[in-house]
């Protein structure tokens, strides 16, 4: 089924200036009903929704729907704080592509398993989330888990991550005293495989950047179906759910409003704000921020094995979003960002082709260099305003230096509205490379001097 798929990534102003089926029925599952977390809802609390069973139990459906997990939260008030201080910056690129399993790119030290897959235990593999985690399983065991929640935030925070570990949980036959899943019995080896039938994912088809109404409405009859475990649990994740056009939106919305006994609906997104507000306003809203630096160095430093003068750059070069920063950190991801960097500076001084460079990032990831370029662009403008400023790329501030002495400050920041705009645009697909070679053209004309 192309809407379905195994569960398994602003505008800002300028800071500091101014399935196949499972092998079958769970039925030795441990019971643990559809309960959530004391997190804070922004909408009327609600009743919460036992943990029935579906509709037709017995029903036997000829192909269950390949999917994986989320977890269903009804609306209530009570407190999920945020992971951290901070802002919501992110450091564009290494974005996960729609029904992978992990994020593209190279994953040299296993960032995958932290980015989106199992996650054996929160405290240990994610520890910014703990909090989070204690939240949610608190509801759970209190019976207060909405039926929909929203994860949101910057990318690079763990938030599909913490997602599937709520669906295996929920999933698991023998989930430990902490309510974690096993990561052993049958039913978490089929969520690992993507291969659950009560685990359900609506991600963009393949080569595509929006998720249709078709596809929504086939979603929907899916997890209208029975569930196959005793508790008639049956979870859903949406991601990205900023991927969903007016219409398919509007779809999930009475399904939202609505739900089966037992559903738990996680909708996961970088970008609230383009979620319809009836969307946001049916769901329990969960905000993922960065935590303070400090908190997560040591973490960091043990995963990336850089040294802790050499994270804490990339750490702020990714707004503080910490996997984000694990895979900035990779030595062959560094190498590539210092050379998109020079060309790009050569592009300024007339000893690069504008066209070709656009080529070339179409060739590679486009919304990453895109993403590069808008920091430099964001860093320039600060030093032009006011020369000596702190910079969130630390390593290339002398020659940023330079280079804002030769470029008139309103150009720069025309540039880089256009840059956040091309980047918004991405993914509704159109023409990119179109984008980038208007937006790579005007750089070269500024031609600064360095």
């Amino acid at each position: 089924m192309g809407a379905l798929r195994p569960l398994h990534g602003r505008h800002l102003r300028l800071s500091g200036i101014r399935a196949r089926p499972a092998a079958g029925p769970y039925r030795d599952a441990g019971a643990h009903g559809a309960a959530g977390p004391a997190a804070r809802s922004h909408v009327d609390p609600r009743p919460s929704a036992g943990a029935g069973t579906g509709a037709g139990r017995g029903q036997k459906h000829a192909r269950p729907l390949r999917t994986r997990a989320a977890g269903f939260l009804r609306a209530g008030q009570g407190g999920v704080s945020g992971a951290g201080q901070g802002g919501a910056g992110t450091l564009p690129g290494h974005r996960c592509r729609a029904g992978s399993r992990s994020c593209a790119g190279a994953d040299p030290r296993g960032t995958a398993a932290v980015a989106g897959g199992h996650v054996s235990r929160i405290a240990e593999t994610l520890p910014w989330l703990e909090d989070h985690w204690q939240a949610l399983r608190r509801a759970r065991s209190e019976g207060r888990l909405p039926h929909a929640l929203l994860f949101e935030g910057p990318a690079g925070m763990g938030k599909r991550a913490l997602a599937r570990h709520l669906v295996q949980s929920l999933l698991c036959q023998s989930p430990t005293g902490s309510s974690d899943a096993c990561g052993h019995c049958a039913a978490c080896r089929h969520v690992e495989a993507g291969t659950h039938p009560d685990a359900l994912e609506l991600v963009p088809e393949e080569g595509k950047a929006l998720i249709r109404v078709d596809q929504v409405r086939e979603f929907c009859a899916g997890l209208g179906l029975s569930s196959e475990t005793p508790d008639g649990i049956r979870t859903a994740l949406v991601h990205p759910a900023e991927a969903m056009n007016v219409a398919a939106a509007n779809s999930l919305l009475k399904t939202l409003e609505e739900p089966a006994p037992g559903r738990i609906i996680i909708l996961v997104t970088e970008r609230a704000g383009a979620l319809l507000p009836t969307i946001r306003s049916r769901c329990q809203r969960l905000r993922f921020a960065p935590p303070a630096a400090e908190s997560i160095l040591d973490w960091l430093v043990d995963r990336s094995g850089q040294p802790a003068e050499k994270v804490l750059p990339v750490l702020r070069l990714a707004g503080g979003a910490p996997l984000a920063a694990l895979r900035a950190l990779d030595d062959e991801a560094l190498a590539e960002r210092d050379g998109v960097f020079e060309r790009w500076v050569d592009l300024a001084r007339g000893r690069e082709n504008p066209m070709a460079l656009a080529a070339d990032w179409m060739q590679a990831d486009p919304v990453q260099r895109l993403g590069w370029m808008n920091g430099w662009l964001e860093d320039l403008v600060r030093l032009a305003l006011a020369p000596g400023s702190e910079v969130k790329n630390v390593d290339r501030q002398p020659i940023l230096e330079k280079m804002a002495r030769h470029f008139p400050p309103d150009a720069l920041l025309e540039l880089r509205d256009r840059v956040l705009e091309a980047m918004r645009l991405s993914s509704t697909g159109v023409n990119l490379q179109l984008l980038l070679e208007n937006l790579l053209i005007d750089w070269s004309r500024m031609r600064g001097g360095s």
